[in-house]
């Protein structure tokens, strides 16, 4: 039997590498990083994306505050009119922690654009206008889903770091 037609043992599958622990959170500028942690702490108890349903109550009153007047056009997620007992806030709103999460991500984007541009206006009309790299989709509405709020988030570091519009 040639050489070449001699059968060969099948391959095993490599794995992948694992990707280092921070990956999913992108390095934010160390100034900037930190007084963006500093806020999500005073408002949520934690800068960390949630792990459990107890901060629901905190994150829903801080994105109502944010998002006063257009809360429920911007997060389909949350209801118009806050529960009437503060106790089990997530349950009542029928909130899981993927919802939890969801709305974390988009607080986190829209603080980060209110330290970059340095007011809430400027920073809702940056967030809430089309913007040609996202092939005419809103900052707002993509910073929603995972991937897309961790490349927004990159994209304001470098607009704060003078690297880009």
């Amino acid at each position: 039997m040639p050489r070449l037609n001699k059968p060969r043992p099948p391959r095993r599958p490599t794995r992948p590498s694992p990707a280092p622990r921070d990956a999913r959170a992108p390095q934010l500028a160390p100034a900037i990083g930190r007084r963006l942690d500093a806020r999500l702490k005073l408002a949520l108890g934690d800068a960390q994306p949630p792990a459990s349903l107890q901060c629901a109550g905190a994150l829903l009153q801080a994105l109502r505050q944010t998002y006063p007047d257009d809360l429920g056009r911007w997060f389909p997620l949350v209801p118009e009119q806050a529960p009437v007992r503060a106790r089990d806030v997530s349950r009542e709103l029928g909130l899981d922690l993927s919802d939890l999460r969801v709305l974390y991500r988009a607080l986190r984007v829209t603080w980060l654009a209110e330290l970059v541009f340095g007011g809430r206006e400027q920073a809702r009309q940056w967030l809430c206008s089309p913007k040609r790299r996202l092939l005419g989709r809103v900052p707002l509405a993509l910073c929603q889903h995972g991937r897309h709020a961790g490349m927004i988030e990159q994209w304001l570091v470098n607009i704060d770091e003078g690297n880009g519009p």
